[in-house]
């Protein structure tokens, strides 16, 4: 997802400077757990927004516009609530085990490779400039969308799967797990059913991570060439903004992903409605209109938004008390 976005965003918008304390810097190492862990932390708090964005592109899928009049959710606010009176809280949080694994692993991948990348980038013994730093950025961003996929794929489906009137919408794959999920898939559909989509979702991380930081960093750049001060509340403000022109941009690639994902599949693994992310698109496009590329927008930015708020508040409360320095005494 790559909505993940605020505090990834300063470490390649600028060069990082560890955090400073009494107790001396933070390890790089608890930097990065403490990164990772409040990315997990947030999502328990955006994931219902997360689950009514699949639904909400997964409604109407290849129907005619006409054929739309009898919609099971009329908007955002609509789905979130018949979400919840027909599955409860239950129902709004679905996917949430694989939703915070995919976290884990997701920064795992983006922080690990982004130090690698930029030493292929940029070898003189300088620092580094912006644009090398944006470039190792959006590489490692891609290289977790990749990596995470199968994670993705699960996270959809279990979003999509729902109860009574809700079912209707979304093709239902009954997963009743995150362990046993991923054994199924990769039982049912192989190594390539588990990457269905990554193209579409490596697509969607770099349309959404270049506009992001474009918009970012020369925000940011602004407002601190006015006089505002460089700290967390200019961070935020940048990062929300930033958030809904990435949204924007990589809306289109996310509903294609979300139904490519989502389809059933034949004893072979070949989906049933997509051969591939473009074909998706076309059919989208065609029996839809190219609205339904954009289905699910205000509920992909009311998780991104809040999302990047939620990380910085942890994330600083992580660095402020640092629980990790007790393994060391």
């Amino acid at each position: 997802s790559s909505l993940e976005f605020g505090y990834f965003a300063m470490s390649v918008a600028r060069p990082a400077t560890p955090a400073v304390s009494d107790r001396g810097p933070v390890p790089a190492a608890h930097s990065f757990l403490y990164a990772s862990m409040s990315a997990m932390i947030a999502v328990v708090f955006t994931n219902p927004f997360d689950c009514v964005k699949t639904r909400m592109q997964l409604q109407g899928e290849l129907m005619k516009k006409d054929a739309q009049l009898q919609m099971r959710y009329a908007n955002t606010l609509d789905c979130g609530r018949k979400t919840f009176e027909v599955e409860g809280i239950r129902g709004l949080q679905r996917g949430l085990s694989t939703a915070i694994v995919r976290e884990a692993v997701l920064n795992c991948f983006r922080v690990g490779a982004f130090e690698p990348i930029l030493s292929v980038i940029h070898t003189e013994d300088t620092s580094p400039p912006a644009y090398k730093r944006m470039m190792a950025g959006l590489c490692s961003g891609m290289t977790a969308a990749f990596a995470s996929n199968p994670l993705d794929l699960l996270k959809v489906r279990m979003q999509a799967q729902a109860e009574g009137a809700n079912a209707a919408v979304g093709y239902q794959h009954g997963h009743t797990g995150f362990i046993s999920g991923q054994i199924r898939i990769f039982q049912e559909e192989g190594v390539r059913g588990a990457w269905r989509g990554a193209s579409a979702s490596v697509a969607r991380l770099g349309a959404g991570s270049a506009s992001q930081l474009t918009v970012y960093s020369s925000l940011k750049e602004h407002l601190v060439g006015d006089g505002w001060t460089d700290g967390p509340r200019v961070h935020v403000f940048c990062s929300v903004v930033a958030v809904f022109a990435g949204t924007m941009c990589m809306q289109p690639f996310d509903v294609v992903r979300t139904r490519v994902m989502n389809q059933a599949f034949d004893a072979q693994g070949r989906g049933l409605m997509y051969v591939s992310p473009i074909d998706c698109c076309i059919k989208t496009v065609t029996s839809e209109g190219p609205a339904a590329l954009y289905k699910g927008f205000a509920a992909h930015y009311l998780r991104g938004a809040p999302h990047v708020t939620l990380l910085f508040v942890i994330l600083e409360q992580f660095k402020k008390y640092r629980p990790l320095d007790m393994l060391h005494t």
